[in-house]
């Protein structure tokens, strides 16, 4: 049952997310035929950037070099600034508009994402709370 209840929520998720993306333009995109660029989408540019804030957030555990980064808000902040430079760079969006995106995918994950999948701990991190934890444990046996 809380399989099930999981998977639920996640939909749910997906569909607010889905929303979100239909409330940002107002309109769905046409569908795509072989002549058309990129800049076809270029409406739910920051939507696609706010999704992959979201994911490699999420996976940010599993990626080498980022997961030595002790702190998960500041590993998705680092992957977020990588893929605002390639948003920027390739000419797709603004700055304002990035920021903007960015805090919005932050504040779905933390009030709907993060409760049903939480963003897994890399070993390191799993190490520096068992630290925090018999520290404070053993804090409480002198304390007593």
């Amino acid at each position: 049952m809380k399989t099930l209840l999981k998977k639920a929520a996640l939909l749910f998720s997906l569909l607010l997310i889905g929303g979100l993306m239909f409330a940002q333009t107002g309109e769905l995109p046409p569908l795509p035929t072989p002549e058309d660029g990129v800049d076809k989408y270029l409406p739910w540019v920051d939507l696609l950037y706010g999704a992959f804030v979201m994911i490699a957030g999420w996976l940010s555990a599993f990626i080498p070099g980022i997961r030595n980064i002790p702190d998960k808000a500041w590993r998705i902040a680092a992957i977020a600034l990588v893929g605002a430079g390639i948003f920027l760079i390739g000419g797709w969006s603004n700055g304002l508009s990035l920021i903007f995106a960015y805090l919005i995918a932050t504040k779905v994950y933390e009030l709907f994402v993060k409760r049903i999948a939480p963003t897994p701990d890399t070993p390191g991190d799993i190490v520096r709370k068992e630290k925090l934890l018999n520290k404070s444990k053993q804090e409480l046996k002198s304390a007593a």
